[in-house]
């Protein structure tokens, strides 16, 4: 910790991203809001620098207070920028997005996708749609290096690690995997687990609603459900083996 900042407690959701970060390298963090992750690294010597992006100037000024206020003015700047649209090339190592929705992931990494094979690592943890985000990186040519599944507050927040095209060979991720997280399934995560049979019983208990209504619509629906269904039970046969 810099001798006269104040150390950066980083919640349950947070602090799974930062362990995720190489030691060493230069981050950029996108939609960094109050800048706690970046702060929190550079306060644990993990790594050198960083600069904290945002789309809007509120976070910044929030941002940029923090930063101040940890005394890490040398270490961290603060960019307004939509995405990676005011970066170049070479100016970090490692990109994070997290804190946002997985369609805003990949429309900020398909906007400048150019720039993805500038990184040494892209750390994402999307709030919603995370089928699409690892579509998306299979779809990229990015493999899926690691992964992690952190409960906090109820919600569930998973966290992927990926080398971007030229760091690695293609990658093809089946219909569960993609779902679920190929790294999740092959290491039988816990936290997955009990998303799995959470999300099997609100199936199952929807499927039961839909068959006391009747009617064409509702027959589509469970028809989906069913699907859904059988996913997670696919899934579940890693933590089986």
């Amino acid at each position: 910790m810099n001798g006269k900042g104040k150390t950066v407690v980083l919640s349950r959701r947070l602090q799974s991203i930062a362990c995720m970060v190489t030691a060493g390298n230069r981050v950029a963090d996108i939609g960094t809001d109050h800048a706690y992750l970046p702060v929190w690294l550079c306060q644990n010597k993990m790594i050198p620098s960083a600069i904290a992006a945002d789309l809007r100037p509120g976070p910044l000024a929030a941002a940029k207070e923090n930063i101040r206020r940890a005394g890490l003015e040398e270490q961290i700047s603060i960019r307004l920028s939509d995405g990676l649209s005011a970066f170049r090339k070479g100016e970090a190592d490692t990109l994070i997005l997290a804190g946002m929705g997985g369609k805003l992931i990949c429309r900020i990494l398909e906007s400048d996708v150019d720039m993805l094979s500038s990184f040494r690592e892209i750390l994402l943890q999307p709030q919603s749609e995370v089928r699409e985000v690892r579509l998306f990186l299979m779809q990229h040519q990015c493999r899926i290096r690691e992964e992690d599944c952190t409960e906090d507050e109820g919600k569930f927040y998973p966290v992927i690690a990926a080398e971007p095209a030229g760091h690695s060979g293609p990658a093809v991720y089946s219909e569960a995997e993609l779902v679920c997280g190929p790294c999740l399934l092959q290491k039988r995560d816990p936290v997955l687990h009990t998303w799995l049979l959470t999300r099997l019983s609100v199936v199952g208990r929807l499927i039961k609603e839909l068959q006391a209504c009747g009617g064409e619509r509702a027959r589509n629906r469970e028809r989906e459900l069913r699907e859904e269904e059988q996913l997670f039970l696919t899934a579940l046969q890693y933590y089986a083996m």
